[in-house]
């Protein structure tokens, strides 16, 4: 067996939109927003409650295809190449939210269930 490169192994991501067809020895697929992840992975921009889940927490948001190729070459690849660049808005949010700003100051979003 070949050794992987251990920045590789175990990215988590959370899905939206789809079902994802991987060899999922490279990547941990979450379940639900509830979960720890560190990308939200989505084929096609839309504004869904991960989306927004995600630029209010500082998650990046990338497109399916780096999944795809990173697996194909047996490495995480640069996120930041699989941007949704018609949409810099989301990612200038995400960066405010990093640095701890808040992007939807007194909104409140319920996780839990009834």
């Amino acid at each position: 067996m070949v050794p992987q490169r251990r920045s590789f192994l175990n990215k988590r991501v959370l899905v939206s939109g789809f079902t994802p067809q991987l060899n999922k020895k490279y990547f941990q697929i979450m379940e639900t927003i509830e979960d720890e992840f560190d990308f939200l992975v989505m084929k096609e921009y839309k504004r869904t409650f991960k989306a927004l889940f995600c630029i209010c927490k500082g998650i990046p948001i990338v497109k399916y295809d780096w999944l795809r190729e990173s697996e194909m070459f047996e490495k995480t690849l640069k996120y930041d190449n699989y941007y949704f660049k018609e949409h810099p808005y989301i990612y200038e949010s995400i960066e405010k939210a990093k640095v701890g700003n808040r992007v939807l100051n007194g909104y409140i979003f319920y996780l839990g269930s009834d």
